[in-house]
């Protein structure tokens, strides 16, 4: 099968239409692996999908937040900058970041 990003894209763009919370997931995953540009517009579909209770949204925003830094207090005024500042979605990425610390430590520990 031939891989056609630009109809994939038109595909999942339809499907967001009606609020689908897979779709907006799989763009940002598209947008990520085809422009490096295309970070804040990924960060927006992934925040929106985790809102429909997408979970797997969460681990892939945390991990966006974390390349670009690795302060809560940055993760914080990130998602100011996309009005979507949420107690719940701030204390459930905290929680990611502590799963992720913890697993990266253990991963260090055994080298």
């Amino acid at each position: 099968i031939k891989k056609d990003v630009g109809l994939a894209t038109e595909y999942f763009k339809e499907a967001i239409k009606k609020n689908d919370a897979l779709s907006m997931y799989n763009l940002s995953n598209i947008l990520l692996d085809e422009n490096e540009d295309s970070s804040s517009k990924s960060i927006e579909l992934l925040i929106e999908s985790y809102s429909l209770k997408f979970e797997p949204s969460l681990k892939l925003l945390c991990f966006l937040l974390f390349q670009k830094c690795e302060s809560l207090n940055y993760w914080m005024k990130e998602l100011e900058s996309y009005n979507k500042k949420s107690n719940k979605l701030i204390e459930d990425i905290s929680h990611v970041w502590s799963d992720m610390k913890l697993l990266i430590s253990n991963k260090i520990s055994q080298i």
